[in-house]
């Protein structure tokens, strides 16, 4: 967890645990800041804003350590990064348009194709997320490799 806080170094590798210890650690954090926010009402974005955005910072910081670990470099990443997001793009544009749609009589014959975007969506997503997890898990090369520090 303490090598997880150290958010602007992207150089170097991250242990498998390394990983899934921060994975482990934040989600436990996560739960206990923001269950009592919850029960309070208190989880707009301006209370929960700032924790969300570090967390994030230092989790993206250390997934690119542990694609360095399995020898995968910052191509690799953005192409997961990027991959996961044009899903996510295609099934919420796909859900709004079905939901938007389902209501006017006269565009109800889009609703397939509206709903083909938003599976595509889920599917592109799911694919590259599934990509992302096998690279997490896999074991680190133990030979040096260009990010050694």
């Amino acid at each position: 967890m303490r090598r997880g806080m150290t958010l602007w170094t992207f150089r170097g590798r991250a242990s498998r645990s390394e990983f899934w210890w921060w994975v482990l650690g934040s989600s436990l954090l996560s739960a206990l800041i923001m269950t009592p926010l919850s029960l309070l009402g208190l989880t707009g974005w301006p209370v929960t804003a700032p924790f969300y955005l570090f967390s994030s910072a230092a989790s993206l910081k250390i997934s690119l350590r542990r694609f360095h670990d399995v020898g995968k470099g910052g191509a690799a990443f953005a192409m997961i990064i990027g991959g996961t997001a044009v899903g996510m793009l295609l099934y919420m544009a796909g859900s709004i348009a079905y939901v938007s749609a389902r209501g006017l009589a006269s565009d109800g014959e889009h609703l397939g194709t509206y709903a083909l975007v938003s599976g595509l969506g889920v599917l592109i997503s799911a694919v590259f997320g599934f990509w992302s997890l096998v690279i997490h898990c896999q074991s680190g090369k133990p030979e040096r490799n260009r990010f050694d520090d």
